[in-house]
């Protein structure tokens, strides 16, 4: 009727002002008592003589009669009963939730907890503990797998958690590929046998420490550029290529292993791989990791501000973990070429597979080896593959 025709107009001025002003439910200014609440509920009622409807002449006044404020809605409430909460930016690292009515607030977090991301990158190397090579295999992927599963969670794009997904796929598909090497294939487990022996030959267990906490510490780097994408809104076309460089050299690393496996067990172990990714690569999985974990890296550096202080100490932790990671891959990779070429050298085969293939990172000067030296592992010559001890898990190529 012509009494409420004023009143039914007046959300009307509400929804041509700026959002920030619009008023999904709350409460009112007592000035006018034609406006009230009741139960979380924005109530209407006709105005009279005493209390005539008066509409904010500006928006400084409609300011100071009507607050905003945001709400939590629990799907499972009904819309009238919902709860009124006091939010932070959700670019922050981190915002609390009050609960209104509530005997205590809620904080929720949106950092990891150093004494988590110290205890992801630490237990699973405590393996080596137990048996000296696990402290590299089992452990290195382990610990990508525990670090990259406490932030994923925690990303907030969709190339964010793409970023931490890759390092999480990496750890799951080495813990799961050493596992079933280790239970299928007889002579890796005579070679894990054998370095435990050194190992044990060399002292007691707790010796391997410095060893183990040097070996987090690289994992910790390694994991580090996670911390830094996690929150920082990552997005672009830097911060795109860099993942999809992730993936590519995830896959190659995972192709590599998969391919020499097949065909040591079906051709015999002193069988030279030339096939798949062998006809352009002789080492794809040390490859394929070198572009994992440059890319990773390079993905940080797409989130940006790494000049803040607190974001700086954490790229260059990312620094330390890439030069770490690379010097393992380049002397494994230096050292299986050496004894592929004792093995093979004199074979046509070999040559010509040399010429049309790329080697990947090598340590200057030591390609090649004197006669005289022995190996670390003498006594497994006949394995061409065999990595002598501390060496990346999936450096053990098949």
């Amino acid at each position: 009727d012509k009494t409420m025709a004023p009143i039914s107009l007046a959300p009307l001025l509400l929804v041509f002002l700026p959002g920030r002003f619009l008023v999904l439910g709350g409460s009112a200014a007592t000035s006018k008592p034609w406006l009230t609440t009741s139960q979380n509920k924005l109530v209407a009622s006709a105005p009279s003589a005493s209390s005539p409807l008066k509409v904010p002449s500006t928006f400084s006044q409609l300011r100071r009669r009507v607050q905003p404020r945001a709400h939590f809605v629990s799907p499972m409430s009904p819309l009238h009963q919902i709860t009124p909460v006091s939010l932070r930016s959700p670019a922050s690292s981190s915002y609390s939730s009050s609960l209104r009515g509530g005997s205590s607030a809620r904080t929720v977090s949106t950092k990891v907890g150093p004494l988590g991301y110290v205890a992801g990158c630490t237990l699973p190397t405590c393996l080596g503990f137990w048996r000296s090579e696990y402290g590299v295999s089992y452990g290195y992927g382990g610990a990508m797998l525990a670090t990259a599963l406490q932030i994923l969670p925690l990303a907030t794009t969709p190339l964010a958690k793409a970023h931490a997904l890759a390092v999480a796929i990496y750890g799951l598909r080495l813990v799961i590929f050493l596992l079933g090497r280790e239970l299928f294939i007889p002579r890796f487990q005579k070679f894990r046998d054998r370095i435990e022996k050194r190992a044990q030959d060399r002292g007691g267990r707790l010796k391997r420490l410095p060893f183990i906490l040097g070996c987090s510490f690289l994992y910790a780097g390694m994991a580090a550029p996670l911390l830094l994408t996690a929150t920082a809104g990552l997005s672009g076309k830097l911060a795109f290529a860099s993942v999809v460089a992730m993936y590519v050299g995830l896959f190659v690393a995972a192709w590599g292993d998969l391919v020499k496996t097949w065909v040591k067990a079906d051709k015999g172990g002193d069988h030279l791989v030339t096939s798949g990714p062998f006809a352009l690569l002789r080492h794809p999985n040390y490859t394929g990791e070198v572009l994992l974990w440059t890319a990773n890296v390079f993905t940080a550096l797409a989130a940006g501000n790494i000049l803040n202080p607190a974001r700086g100490g954490i790229f260059a932790l990312s620094l330390l973990g890439l030069v770490g990671i690379n010097f393992v891959l380049a002397q494994a990779t230096t050292g299986l070429e050496r004894r592929q070429s004792e093995k093979y050298g004199a074979t046509d085969e070999y040559k010509e597979w040399v010429k049309r293939t790329w080697s990947g990172p090598l340590l200057p000067g030591k390609s090649k080896k004197n006669p005289e030296q022995k190996s670390e592992l003498g006594d497994n010559k006949n394995n061409e593959d065999s990595s002598p001890a501390p060496t990346p898990p999936s450096t053990a190529q098949n």
